[in-house]
């Protein structure tokens, strides 16, 4: 359910953007992170074969979890920047 709402969430941001720039940075970031969750469930639901991906925030890996990080940080700095725009 957690990755629903970062989806919900990363979708609301995509469709806000303005420039393509922006649009493209967005959904690869997104992208990035859920095609990672789904790839680890399908593994762990038998659906799929083992690949050795960790699971976004959750699974023991020091880069990915680095990397995902960065990438939330730039989501949510997309999300805050279309705001302020907005605002004012």
């Amino acid at each position: 359910a957690i990755y629903g709402a970062f989806a919900w969430r990363a979708l609301v941001v995509i469709l806000a953007q303005e420039s393509l720039f922006r649009f493209l940075l967005a959904t690869g970031l997104a992208a990035n992170v859920l095609v990672y969750a789904a790839l680890n469930i399908g593994v762990m639901t038998a659906l799929l074969p083992p690949t050795g991906l960790p699971l976004p925030f959750i699974s023991y890996g020091g880069t990915s979890l680095v990397f995902n990080m960065a990438a939330v940080g730039l989501l949510l700095g997309l999300s805050r920047q279309q705001r302020e725009v907005v605002q004012t």
